[in-house]
């Protein structure tokens, strides 16, 4: 009976397990999160209670479900899980990804697929219960005691977040609550994307079992080159003389010293020395040009972040160094007087200085030690709207590339276009240079 009795308590905890589980969650906030113009996700964020409190979730005292229901047409795996390698990097700290990394590695793993429009990725977190992961509506990823999902949501809206937008609208509701409520309600996911993410998955496990599996091709070990023996000496028959003659070799061979070559040193400096001339031209050379490495190293070092940020130059100079969009600018009234010329150079020193606030050197690329120089060709309309945007000389760094990008699209909108200029479009073009100074 006892027996029967402990079987039936056992049951009464599962299924008060399965209650605490599926939890009764509040109608929470939305957020759209864009990048470079483009929308990316819509996050519903849930909590067990009426109102959102920021200080509770982020700390892991208040359970919650974020979901990102995915509005790119296209999020490849990399840059899904290259998002949360960034935030956790930035606004998580060292000890708590050390505690998680092997967490933080089945994340990795977990996604390793695709994603497209219409599929959704959730994160559950259950306070002294732990983190489930998912994806759409396939079997998701239990992390028992895991605080994972604090972690992640801790990247999103901590110190640096995705954005200050975003995160307002995460946790507190918007006028556009409805207009994204909608939107998000109606990004599903199709009706094969289950079977196509299955096959992705055995394909991808089906690839790492060949890898695992393949027996390595074994290296021929190279023969060991003879040891050459010296020539036999016949020692034992050898006559007195010979004897000497033997003892009298090491002279002989210390003997030819002019193996080193020292004597023939002089013959090397045959030819003239420079006229003097010519030395104190080259000693010059260096000279000219010291002054602006030093100016653009001393700007260098301002800052982590930015770098390079270009001073004023007299109008004389600058108009040589103007691009063939400035010219055009620069040309559109008639006269091509002096003073336009000068409105012109301060209004685009206005629009660098805008973009050059937001430029940074994301945490990733400053650990990888990324260094490289970006070059953005930008024109904007009169009411200072980006009207055109791309990399005309990309670095070798994706990463530094799209902040460079995302730079720019954080400064719109830019100050008007002047009156005085009698233009609609201003084209320009600016390098974004990112050097670490330690």
């Amino acid at each position: 009976m006892n027996r029967y009795l402990q079987l039936f308590v056992l049951l009464l905890a599962s299924l008060g397990a399965v209650f605490v589980q599926a939890q009764s969650w509040v109608d929470g906030n939305f957020a759209r999160y864009d990048q470079y113009k483009r929308p990316v996700f819509i996050a519903h964020l849930q909590s067990t209670t009426a109102k959102l409190e920021a200080s509770d979730l982020l700390a892991g005292r208040s359970a919650f479900r974020l979901d990102l229901a995915i509005e790119a047409e296209y999020f490849s795996d990399r840059r899904f899980n290259r998002l949360w390698r960034e935030s956790l990097g930035i606004n998580v700290g060292a000890a708590q990804i050390a505690d998680e990394s092997d967490n933080i590695e089945k994340l990795s793993s977990f996604v390793s697929y695709d994603l497209y429009r219409g599929d959704h990725f959730t994160v559950e977190f259950l306070p002294g219960k732990g983190t489930s992961l998912q994806v759409n509506a396939l079997p998701a990823l239990s992390l028992q005691g895991s605080k994972l999902g604090v972690l992640m949501l801790q990247g999103l809206l901590g110190d640096v977040p995705l954005s200050s937008e975003f995160k307002q609208a995460m946790l507190t509701p918007t006028a556009d609550s409805q207009a994204l409520k909608g939107a998000y309600a109606a990004l599903q996911p199709g009706a094969q994307r289950a079977q196509q993410i299955a096959e992705a998955t055995a394909a991808q496990e089906a690839t790492e079992e060949e890898v695992a599996s393949a027996e390595p091709e074994p290296v021929a070990k190279p023969t060991p080159k003879p040891t050459p023996k010296a020539a036999p000496v016949t020692v034992a028959s050898a006559s007195p003389s010979a004897a000497a003659e033997k003892s009298r070799a090491p002279e002989a061979k210390a003997e030819p010293k002019p193996k080193p070559a020292p004597v023939q040193k002089p013959v090397v400096k045959v030819t003239p020395p420079q006229p003097p001339h010519q030395t104190k031209v080259a000693a010059a050379t260096p000279e000219k040009k010291a002054p602006p490495v030093d100016l653009d190293d001393k700007n260098k070092k301002t800052s982590v972040q930015v770098a390079m940020l270009s001073e004023p130059q007299p109008s004389d100079s600058r108009l040589l160094a103007m691009s063939d969009a400035q010219l055009l600018n620069a040309s559109s009234k008639k006269g091509d007087s002096k003073e336009l010329v000068v409105a012109q150079q301060a209004y685009q020193t206005e629009l660098e200085r805008q973009i050059r606030k937001y430029q940074t050197i994301p945490f990733s690329a400053f650990t990888r030690r990324m260094e490289g120089d970006v070059t953005l060709d930008v024109t904007v309309d009169s009411s200072g709207r980006i009207k055109k945007l791309n990399i005309a000389k990309p670095s070798r760094h994706n990463l530094l590339n799209d902040q460079a990008l995302d730079a720019a699209s954080s400064a719109e909108p830019f100050t008007p276009i002047p009156s005085t200029l009698g233009v609609d479009q201003f084209s320009f073009t600016i390098v974004l240079s990112y050097d670490l100074v330690y």
